[in-house]
């Protein structure tokens, strides 16, 4: 995901998985209050699910 685009995207999903982020992305997502936890571990990396808490 591009810098630019990341608010937009969060004000229009309520939930949505990402796949190997960059590690900014997911302290980002923390520090702004989604609830960030590990759906699965796939051959290449984990799957994480994101979800406004």
């Amino acid at each position: 995901m591009q810098v630019p685009y990341y608010s937009s995207f969060l004000r229009q999903h309520q939930h949505f998985l990402m796949y190997d982020p960059e590690p900014w992305l997911l302290d980002q997502l923390i520090s702004d209050g989604y609830k960030v936890r590990v759906q699965k571990v796939l051959e290449h990396g984990p799957l994480y699910s994101v979800t406004v808490k």
